[in-house]
């Protein structure tokens, strides 16, 4: 990942809980991109899927809770499994096919609870195709084209405008999301 400024990256492991307090401890926002992502890995080890995604994603949770911070943490076009109907919307009814897209379902309604529950703050982005346009060449791919098909595709394509497509968006616009 490139450097941001104001952000530390952190290599550490999503399962360790006592690390996921100490690592959360003084912020007041934490970025929970953490995560097994191979839909077809998560056939043959559902049990690693599970324990890394959902209680990874559980200890984070519990680490925020316990501190005082906001958490914004990233979903998948896998929780729709086949499309019902399309375009997708957030109305889509979630009917995951595997481990991975099923463990992001129960990781954006633990979230959800602990929002009830405990009046956390969480932002949940569901991603659809996510695209690195810095190593595209802008000769195959327009950015208006790349901006429409987005728009017709994405769940996410909301937090995005005309101006700030293809620059990247300032953590201070993310932070404000989450309240």
């Amino acid at each position: 990942l490139d450097e941001v400024d104001g952000v530390r990256k952190v290599r550490g492991d999503v399962r360790d809980a006592e690390q996921m307090r100490r690592l959360v401890k003084g912020h007041d926002l934490v970025f929970h991109l953490a995560a097994l992502i191979s839909v077809p890995d998560s056939y043959e080890r559902p049990r690693s899927y599970y324990e890394t995604n959902v209680g990874g994603t559980l200890n984070m949770l519990e680490a925020c809770r316990e501190h005082g911070v906001k958490m914004v943490h990233t979903s998948t076009s896998e929780v729709y499994g086949t499309a019902q109907y399309t375009p997708m919307d957030e109305k889509h009814p979630a009917l995951p096919q595997d481990m991975y897209g099923l463990s992001k379902v129960l990781n954006e309604e633990t979230a959800a609870a602990y929002t009830r529950r405990c009046g956390m703050t969480t932002v949940c982005l569901r991603l659809t195709t996510v695209m690195d346009f810095q190593n595209v060449r802008w000769s195959e791919v327009h950015r208006d084209e790349a901006y429409g098909w987005l728009a017709q595709h994405s769940t996410v394509y909301r937090l995005l405008d005309r101006a700030s497509f293809m620059r990247r968006i300032p953590l201070s616009a993310i932070h404000d999301a989450a309240g």
